[in-house]
């Protein structure tokens, strides 16, 4: 199921670091127990330089930077990360998720002109207009956002605009992808999400429109189980701002609790996973076993939350405008 070999897509949390008070967010749910001091810290060039030798950047397809408690932008090392892939793999596809107000456009620009190939991009997490994005994207000051896409999209970057919608928020798709394309953006999308289906997460989580909320429940019947995995289907792994290699990031909330796994807590121990003591190639036998888990009777817990194809746990009803 996972193995070097077949693995094409690294899944990089660069950084825990981020200026933004998104209420959904693994930082700011008390939980997933993080801890901006305590926890705070980085992906450095260094350390890629140590996990990966220039034979994996040039056994990669695509380093996309994302994770879950931080934005890919307030790591001090990214555009070096990104030059250096591209300096060993020219054809390597890279690109991030942001909230677009860290930085200057200075700095943009420069991204704008490493990020200009037909696969590469930014997508830029906007969710409405002046007077709505900072409702969940708190913190994030949309004069700046907006000059930083422009600098991005100028200097030959390719963007896209993900928008999540709201029942504050609905009203302005249509305006927020006029703009989008006026702007330059290659593609806009829209989508809920269905991150507030736990009974705890609705405290924090923003009211989603009701004619887009959906029903769920958890199916654990093993007559039933079907476990879509989507890192097995693009071949990718995931890897922490701590040094831990995870299946994807739908584990990845987990790892300032005491276990990743409520069922399974022998499974991706930190020691066994983490980069800091393993080299990358030798952590794949302990998420082989995860996967082997999925032909059981009791497969593990968060494959069966977040991809049993009944539960369908993740976000939904996307649409995707190509300019």
């Amino acid at each position: 199921m996972f193995a070097y070999e077949t693995t094409k897509v690294l899944d990089i949390e660069l950084t825990n670091r981020c200026n933004a008070g998104c209420p959904q967010c693994s930082r700011h749910i008390p939980e997933f127990g993080f801890n901006a001091t305590q926890h705070a810290t980085d992906i450095t060039l260094a350390d890629m330089r140590t996990w990966f030798t220039e034979q994996d950047i040039l056994h990669f397809d695509k380093l996309q930077f994302c994770g879950n408690f931080g934005d890919p932008c307030a790591a001090r090392d990214l555009v070096k990360i990104i030059e250096w892939a591209k300096s060993i793999n020219p054809d390597i596809v890279c690109g991030f998720n942001t909230n677009g107000s860290i930085r200057a456009p200075k700095w943009w620009t420069r991204m704008g002109t490493l990020l200009n190939s037909e696969r590469d991009y930014v997508v830029f997490s906007i969710d409405g207009l002046e007077d709505t994005n900072e409702r969940y994207r708190i913190g994030c000051a949309w004069d700046k956002i907006m000059n930083n896409a422009r600098a991005f999209i100028e200097a030959g970057g390719r963007a896209q605009w993900d928008m999540l919608i709201f029942d504050y928020n609905q009203h302005q798709i249509d305006q927020c992808r006029t703009l989008a394309s006026d702007m330059g953006f290659k593609f806009f999308r829209t989508k809920a999400s269905s991150r507030g289906v736990y009974q705890w997460w609705h405290k924090y989580f923003p009211h989603t429109p009701d004619s887009l909320e959906h029903d769920y429940t958890p199916h654990r019947n093993p007559d039933t189980i079907d476990i879509k995995c989507f890192a097995t289907e693009e071949n990718s792994v995931y890897i922490t701002c701590t040094g831990l290699v995870l299946p994807c990031c739908l584990l990845g909330s987990r790892i300032y609790l005491d276990q990743i796994s409520e069922n399974f807590p022998e499974l991706l121990q930190p020691d066994k996973i983490s980069l800091k003591h393993r080299a990358f190639r030798e952590v794949f036998p302990e998420l082989h076993s995860l996967a082997q888990t999925w032909h059981t009777k009791t497969p593990y817990d968060r494959c069966v939350e977040m991809c049993n194809s009944k539960s369908l746990c993740k976000d939904m009803w996307q649409t995707e405008v190509q300019f």
